[in-house]
């Protein structure tokens, strides 16, 4: 394996292939409770990533029950999209997230768009009872048609958050996010409940580990899959960089 970090191993908790099914069987056991209008066996992002699903914009969703072990502390989501667009200004390939019945001042866990309005890559948070609210990590612009990698990383014990397209970092800020505690976790589409913000496009391969990847170890999720790097060894400085010197600027000084 490639570089350390972190101050424990990071274990691939979930991958969810999307190649037939919305499950990922290998990885946690996690079964799909709702599969609605998604067609799977479309053309994947590489050779090492399988077949695809393909999301409607309209209805099409891959839901989870609320689970822990789909919320940890620390993380990283990574997965390949291809958007086409869509209709409204949200469209979420995945979502983890709950503000429910708190009048917008409470709000919990991560989600990935692609906003319309401003055609970027955005990464949001929830920050529990803090002021702010939902925190907004924006990066590059959303290349419509075509296959990009996208990874979202958080350290909970430096409280950095990272947004990486195509095994760059594009974006990161010092935020404290705090776990989704209540909601499901849903592939094509956004909102508390999976009810909105549909992805248009396709999506592939998903991974979910319980830490912060570095940089380089991203980089090999997307050429090789997020199978291929499902334990990375710990003992590093805590800072997410994978050079040691906890710093967090990775370059080893």
């Amino acid at each position: 394996m490639s570089s350390l970090v972190g101050l424990k191993a990071q274990t691939l908790i979930a991958h969810f292939p999307l190649d037939k099914d919305g499950n990922s069987t290998v990885e946690g056991g996690f079964t799909a409770s709702t599969v609605t209008d998604v067609e799977f066996g479309s053309e994947g992002a590489n050779a090492n990533t399988g077949t695809s699903a393909t999301f409607n914009g309209g209805s099409s969703i891959i839901q989870h029950d609320w689970s822990g072990d789909l919320n940890p502390e620390s993380f990283t989501l990574a997965l390949w999209a291809r958007s086409d667009g869509g209709a409204g200004a949200w469209n979420s390939p995945v979502t983890s997230r709950q503000d429910l019945n708190n009048e917008g001042q409470s709000s919990q866990g991560y989600l990935i768009y692609d906003n319309s309005p401003s055609g970027v890559w955005t990464f949001w948070s929830g920050n529990g009872p803090l002021d702010g609210n939902w925190q907004v990590l924006d990066g590059p612009v959303v290349n419509l048609g075509e296959w990009e990698h996208i990874a979202i990383t958080y350290d909970d014990e430096v409280e950095v958050k990272k947004l990486y397209i195509n095994g760059e970092m594009a974006a990161e800020s010092n935020e404290a996010i705090y776990p989704n505690d209540t909601t499901p976790f849903n592939i094509g589409a956004g909102g508390d409940n999976g009810t909105a913000y549909y992805f248009l496009g396709d999506i592939d391969d998903i991974g979910l580990w319980d830490g912060a990847l570095s940089e380089e170890e991203i980089q090999e999720v997307m050429e090789q899959g997020a199978a291929a790097v499902a334990l990375v060894d710990g003992g590093g400085d805590g800072d997410g960089d994978g050079d040691g010197d906890g710093d967090g600027d990775g370059d080893g000084d």
